[in-house]
């Protein structure tokens, strides 16, 4: 219950005080750490394909960032288009993910773009395999 109500009590405080950190800093709360928008996301590094749990599944990995929102898996069969609108996207909120829907013997070329607050995005290197 007091639990509960420490809760209501620091909603009611923060709509009073609508977003004003001086007025927040004088309620004896401790503020959160204010969300900064980091801006563009770096270039995405360590992207791996391998084969997938199923036949015709991919899983793709791409090293963590930990300002990312959302990790963009990109997949195109070989030639890819030059417009990256055309690829295949596959979004995940983890670094790792099983695609699946790839027909086996196949080329594909892979690539990851880390989304966050900025939604520019800057495309990994690509990766090729062949799907089994």
């Amino acid at each position: 219950m007091l639990s509960d109500a420490l809760r209501e009590i620091a909603l009611e405080v923060n709509r009073q005080a609508k977003g004003d950190l001086s007025k927040l800093q004088t309620t004896g709360f401790t503020i959160a750490k204010d969300n900064k928008k980091v801006g563009t996301l770096p270039k995405p590094e360590g992207l791996k394909v391998t084969g997938g749990e199923n036949i015709g599944d991919v899983l793709v990995s791409v090293d963590a960032n930990s300002n990312a929102n959302v990790y963009n898996f990109y997949s195109a069969p070989v030639p890819a288009p030059a417009n990256m609108t055309e690829w295949r996207l596959t979004p995940s909120t983890t670094r790792k993910k099983n695609i699946s829907g790839f027909t086996p013997g196949k080329e594909y070329e892979f690539r990851c773009a880390y989304q966050g607050a900025d939604e520019t995005l800057v495309y990994s290197d690509s990766v090729r395999i062949f799907a089994h």
